[in-house]
């Protein structure tokens, strides 16, 4: 899951540094965003599930 999160935020770099052409194409940072703190909170559900029990 991490690698995958990692992999599209790079391709989001990766394109956004291409300059005003490519960067009016990247409407979906929007939901990079949310993807990302939906794996933050997962792996700190996880580490936390993993300590208690």
């Amino acid at each position: 899951m991490n690698a995958m999160i990692h992999v599209l935020m790079y391709l989001y770099y990766g394109l956004a540094s291409c300059g005003p052409k490519i960067q009016k194409y990247l409407w979906w940072k929007k939901y990079l965003t949310i993807i990302q703190m939906i794996q933050f909170h997962v792996t700190i559900g996880h580490t936390a599930l993993s300590l208690y029990l």
